[in-house]
Parts: structure tokens; sequence; C-alpha cells
């Protein structure tokens, strides 16, 4: 996952949270291990972050997960969650008002849930 130029951090024992605003409004957080790597994201805001920026090499994936939950639904666009053994995206929301999340289960710290990724 890429990383963006921080403006704020918070700390719990086993990782950071940076949190970067981006130009449009959209906040974004980087959740970030002791050893600087990144294993989950979440934003809100009111357009959806630049998730093949965000995704970096994770983004076919997420593409090809997202290809596989529209045509199960139907066809069409909207909310979408992508659960892959290497890689989970939920996204939600209605124009103007975006949110969702990214996180990679087999990086997350011990001790740490999809749950504490908000």
């Amino acid at each position: 996952m890429a990383r963006y130029a921080a403006s704020a951090n918070a700390a719990s024992s086993t990782y950071t949270v940076s949190q970067t605003t981006l130009p449009s409004g959209t906040v974004v957080n980087e959740y970030i291990t002791a050893g600087n790597t990144v294993f989950a994201l979440s934003w809100e805001g009111p357009t959806m972050p630049p998730l093949k920026t965000l995704l970096a090499t994770y983004f076919p994936s997420y593409v090809q997960g997202l290809t596989d939950a529209h045509a199960a639904q139907g066809g069409g666009y909207g909310p979408a969650v992508v659960h892959q053994s290497a890689l989970v995206v939920e996204t939600g929301g209605h124009m103007g008002s975006f949110v969702g999340r990214a996180y990679l289960p087999q990086a997350l710290p011990r001790g740490v849930s999809a749950d504490d990724i908000k």
C-alpha cells in the first residue's frame, strides 16, 4: 500500500495511525506497523480517495475482486466488498459522502483485528 505525507498521528502499542486530508476533503487513515509497513487504510469524505495509488500493487487484485462482486450482484455499481485471502476492501456511502477501508489480513499485527480499522 502506498504512503502519503502525514498531517496527524495517533499511536497504539503495535501500530500508529497517520491521518491525511486530501485536497478533496477526504480523510485517509493509514495504519502502520512499528516496522513502517502500511497494513490498512480507511477513508471518509466527499470523494473516493485514489485507490489505485493507495492500494499500489494490490490494485489489480482489488479490480478483479470488484468485477467479480459486481457480476455476482447482477452488474451495476455501488457499495462493494472484496474479500480475498490477501486483501479486503469495503466501500460504501453515496455521492458526497464516501466511506471505506482496506486491509491486508495476513499483515494485521498481533492483537489487532479488522474491527480496529475505522
